[in-house]
């Protein structure tokens, strides 16, 4: 991340620690998380702590002027940590050497032919200026031609065969799913909720991913505390849809987060898929 992405994300761990904070950093830009949730679905060239008026987290749309340090910006988290719910946009003062750009330069060089070049096997119709081609070039060209047509039958005699077993094989992995699936007392919610909050689900490699036995355990108080907090103020809803009986979705609504969490259960184990943040209306109906 950059210098300034670092700094908002401080800035917001110390306005809102229990928020679960983080930072998406792909090619396309900069995106600001809340319980690995994103606030916006598209990107900004940076994320930025506007310490000035506003005291708010922003995204970064513009970069400065040449000499200049203001640059336009959308609102994401205000003054207070809440996030915003509407579009709004400033002109903060941002430093461009927190970002970097990368401009290629593509070079074209050409190359002028001569007469005297070497000669090619293909013989010139000096009249019309036609290329012809002598019989070995011909006999190569349907060689290769023959090839062609015969990977295409050998591909399309491979596909209508993995076609056929997939078919076959579609009732024997129902069946394998309806004996595996898992039943509904084994959906235990809020350890499930204690598991996503304390990152469980995050590849190693994930930069919120806690590592080592201190930040691990850290990771598990905060997340007993957050959840117990969450689901004593107005409890939780749970809803359970099974697919045919070979697998079930359950939905855990927690009213106080205003979030909803999505596990799908199958061959034996229940997976966490995604959360969702809710506006005050779903999260209260």
């Amino acid at each position: 991340m950059t210098a300034s992405s670092k700094a908002a994300l401080n800035h917001l761990k110390k306005l809102k620690p229990f928020d679960g904070w983080s930072i998406e950093q792909k090619d396309k830009g900069f995106r600001l998380l809340r319980r690995q949730v994103p606030l916006t679905d598209n990107y900004f060239l940076d994320i930025h702590y506007d310490a000035g008026a506003s005291d708010a987290v922003v995204g970064i749309l513009t970069r400065p002027r040449l000499g200049g340090s203001k640059a336009y910006a959308q609102v994401l988290v205000d003054k207070t940590g809440k996030p915003t719910t509407r579009r709004q946009t400033l002109s903060v003062q941002f430093s461009p050497s927190t970002t970097t750009a990368t401009t290629t330069t593509t070079t074209t060089t050409s190359r002028s032919t001569s007469n005297t070049g070497p000669s090619s096997s293909t013989t010139t119709n000096v009249n019309d200026g036609i290329p012809v081609l002598t019989d070995e070039q011909n006999m190569q060209l349907i060689k290769y031609g023959a090839m062609i047509i015969g990977g295409f039958a050998v591909l399309r005699f491979v596909l209508n065969a993995a076609a056929i077993l997939y078919i076959l094989a579609l009732p024997i992995v129902y069946l394998y799913m309806v004996q595996t699936c898992p039943s509904d007392e084994s959906f235990e919610p809020k350890k499930q909720l204690k598991r996503v909050m304390r990152g469980h689900h995050l590849p190693d490699d994930h930069p919120d991913k806690p590592k080592g036995f201190l930040s691990e355990t850290l990771a598990r108080l905060t997340a007993t505390v957050t959840a117990e907090v969450a689901t004593g103020l107005a409890g939780y809803e749970v809803t359970l849809v099974s697919l045919a009986g070979a697998a079930k979705v359950v939905c855990v609504r927690v009213p106080a987060a205003h979030i909803d969490y999505y596990w799908v259960g199958a061959v034996g184990r229940w997976i966490y898929v995604y959360s969702m943040e809710l506006n005050q209306e779903s999260a209260s109906s």
